[in-house]
């Protein structure tokens, strides 16, 4: 299997934890949108690309490539949408929100659970990179809270969501490095609640 296959199974594995994971997003409060998405997409991504680094040029290779997916990704779903206004801030946007969650998410890798757990909440409940972006309406609104989810979070929901990223780093961290490679790895079906 070629670099860009293997990278659209790994990206595939990462995205899939949005569908896969639906009572992850109802035990958070999430709604089913395209803001959720993303930011599930973005979190499953930067565990994967968290164990990638290790692996030298071909971890560094796969990583570019299953960035090239999220926005072929995007774009697909911005199509489908029928946005044809914005694209330029649109995508703009989502690609600083890209880099600011995975870069949040590094330093609470490095500074502790504190600083990760922040990361995830601002990531999860507080994005609005896209709050009146028109490819929500991709996606069937599963409460009628705002499209960012809520300030209001429970403290052991933040500490369920972080227990899950845990257990999944924990569980990547020992994977087989070819079938990272390959995009054969997939999460674990973790109960968050």
């Amino acid at each position: 299997m070629n670099r860009i296959d293997s990278a659209r199974h790994g990206y595939e594995a990462c995205s899939g934890q949005f569908d896969k994971q639906q009572d992850v997003l109802k035990a958070l409060g999430l709604p089913d949108n395209f803001q959720s998405w993303f930011a599930m997409t973005v979190l499953h991504m930067w565990i994967y690309n968290a164990r990638l680094r290790a692996e030298g040029l071909e971890g560094k290779e796969m990583k570019q490539e299953m960035f090239d997916h999220i926005w072929i990704d995007v774009e697909i779903k911005i199509h489908k949408a029928g946005v044809k206004t914005q694209l330029s801030t649109i995508m703009t946007n989502l690609v600083s929100a890209y880099y600011g969650q995975t870069l949040a998410y590094d330093e609470g890798l490095y500074y502790g659970d504190t600083v990760l757990a922040g990361a995830i909440w601002r990531s999860v409940h507080l994005a609005d990179y896209c709050a009146d972006c028109p490819l929500n309406r991709l996606f069937h609104f599963a409460s009628t809270r705002n499209l960012m989810g809520s300030e209001d979070v429970d403290a052991k929901q933040m500490e369920a969501l972080l227990v899950y990223v845990r257990k999944q780093l924990q569980r990547i961290d020992v994977a087989d490095r070819a079938e990272l490679l390959e995009g054969r790895y997939s999460f674990d079906d973790v109960s968050i609640l």
